[in-house]
Parts: C-alpha cells; structure tokens; sequence
C-alpha cells in the first residue's frame, strides 16, 4: 500500500456523508415537499391532505424521539410513514410494499441540491488503497440510493447509516 504524505500509520479513514462529501440542501418545512406524496398515497388508498401529512409527520418524529428517551436516539422514516400510511388507509392495505416508496418519495421531494462535491472524487481517488466508510447520520432507505447515485458507494468498505442502529452520532 502506498503513503500520502501526513498519512503515515493511518490504517483507514471514515467519513460523515452529508456535508463532508456530499453537498446537500433539503426543506421537509414546505408543504411542497408534501403534496406529492400526499397525491401519490391517494393511489394506494391513503387519503391525507398534505397539510396534514406534514403536521402528522413532524408530531409523529417528534413523539418517537421524546418516546426513545435516549440522549442520541434515531429513527426510522420507514416506520413513520408506515403508522401514517395505517391510521389512514381507506381499506386493509400491505403497507410494507409502500412505506420504502414513500420514504423515497418524500425524501426526492424535498431535496433542493444533492450532489458531491467537487474535491470529493479527487480525495476518495488519492485514498484508493486505503480502508474507506462512511459514518452517517442518515436514514438507509434513500441515503444510500444517493451514495449509488453519486458514483460513490464503490469507494466504501463499509457505509454506516444512524437508521441502523436507532442511534445518532453525537
């Protein structure tokens, strides 16, 4: 293996995602972010007004954090929309064949900026030969379609999302 200068020792680097190599803006404060998703659930017999999906989401994240009552608690957008999708499901519905969708879909709504930044390509391609991961505050479901989507997921050895663990990084 190769030595990059100030490197020497270093065994392997980890990396945050969003903000470090990612450059990201999303706005889940915008009723545009939900109407949507609103309209898309329609056609799986879920009928919410957007306003109300997102006050329904917002309080149900809010509870879930204030129910986990640990200092760094994480959770799962999937089961929160799968709680949403139940209370308000016109009929009997597998709700498991779409909460991934609409967690997917809500996230693709209120992304205003996604892409990499510019000296991230440079940096992971002067690491090659060194054990990469990624550390991240995110949620799997779509956070690692993003890492794909980038072209950056094949640097990692390992890609860590808090959503895996019910745990934040503090």
């Amino acid at each position: 293996m190769f030595e990059i200068q100030g490197l020497n020792g270093v065994k392997g680097v980890i990396f945050d995602c969003y903000k470090t190599l990612i450059d990201i803006k999303t706005d889940e404060n915008s009723i545009s972010t939900y109407q949507p998703v609103s309209r898309w659930l329609m056609y799986y017999g879920v009928n919410i007004s957007a306003e109300d999906l997102m006050r329904e989401y917002k309080w149900r994240c809010k509870e879930e954090t204030k129910r986990c009552r640990e200092l760094h608690s994480e959770l799962k957008v999937e089961e929160i929309f799968s709680k949403i999708i139940r209370q308000h499901a016109s009929w009997p519905i597998n709700d498991v064949t779409i909460v991934i969708e609409a967690a997917r879909l809500f996230r693709s709504a209120s992304v205003r900026r996604l892409k990499a930044f510019p000296q991230t390509y440079r940096l992971l391609e002067k690491l090659k030969g060194y054990p990469l991961g990624i550390v991240s505050n995110g949620q799997r479901v779509f956070s690692e379609q993003e890492i794909r989507q980038l072209g950056l997921y094949g640097y990692f050895r390992f890609v860590i999302f808090s959503s895996d663990f019910g745990f934040k990084k503090p």
